[in-house]
């Protein structure tokens, strides 16, 4: 298990360039959402699709990077770099899914209090 944490930490590391884009990605949405009230549900199918693309662009960065080949050097097998890829991807898009539905509520309530029905 400590094999695929340190796979997973070695992605998010990774990743950390593309944290700007993923906040202005949620700002835009956000904006959005709070602007067009029949968008307000589309912001929760977003923000999953977001973060799942924001996992999945590990492998991309991988690729870019060769690191296959290094990593392959280490005792890991296959397997071990398949499973935390898939755990990052689910454990990210997870994460999206709960920011997403909280994000809606809080919205949703925020606009009704400024313009009541």
């Amino acid at each position: 298990m400590n094999i695929i944490k340190g796979l997973m930490i070695k992605d998010l590391l990774q990743l950390k360039n593309y944290t700007r884009t993923l906040v202005i990605f949620i700002c835009i949405f956000i904006v959005t959402s709070i602007a067009q009230e029949p968008s307000r549900n589309v912001l929760t199918i977003m923000m999953t699709l977001g973060f799942s693309m924001f996992s999945v662009a590990s492998l991309s960065y991988d690729e870019m990077a060769k690191a296959d080949k290094y990593i392959l050097t280490l005792p890991l097998t296959r397997k071990d770099i398949i499973v935390s890829k898939y755990i990052l991807v689910i454990l990210s898009t997870i994460i999206g899914a709960i920011i997403g539905v909280v994000a809606t509520i809080i919205i949703t309530f925020m606009v009704q209090k400024i313009y009541p029905i």
